[in-house]
């Protein structure tokens, strides 16, 4: 099925097609894991912003759902190249990719949060964090403050 399916990508010209993609693509993740993450990491660092969405939206999709994921590491290596990305679309992706990560991963996602949150575009944070209890959430943001007014202040 993936050599046909990947194809389909091509076509993708906004959100909603790309994210029905990564609801079958995140399942032949599972089934050929090498071989879809290698077309994610490949898609990853392309001009066209719906295959970078894609190479990380698909990663985990709605993790619940799924009984195994990608590792920590193999996730971390596609959200944070997109950390800086100008495309909103693609920034709403990696919101939703760590997101998702949190749920699967919670410890090494709040501690990756922790470190590199100053590196989060707005619209990435403002996903990222949705789900997660009030008082994580709270910590987050400022954490998040003061770490925008250290870079501010330099």
């Amino acid at each position: 099925m993936w050599p046909i399916i990947v194809q389909w990508q091509e076509q993708v010209d906004d959100w909603g097609l790309c994210d029905a993609l990564a609801k079958i693509y995140t399942k032949i993740l599972a089934a050929a894991p090498d071989e879809v993450y290698a077309r994610l990491k490949e898609w990853n660092t392309n001009e066209n912003l719906w295959k970078r969405r894609q190479s990380v939206v698909s990663l985990l999709y709605y993790s619940r759902t799924k009984k195994q994921h990608p590792t920590f590491s193999q996730i971390r290596q596609l959200i944070a190249p997109l950390l800086p990305d100008k495309e909103y679309y693609v920034q709403k992706g990696v919101g939703w990719a760590l997101r998702e990560l949190h749920t699967v991963y919670p410890n090494e996602t709040l501690a990756w949060l922790k470190q590199d949150i100053k590196l989060l575009n707005s619209i990435a944070f403002t996903i990222a964090i949705e789900k997660m209890d009030a008082i994580t959430i709270q910590e987050l943001k400022a954490i998040r403050k003061r770490k925008v007014e250290d870079v501010l202040n330099k």
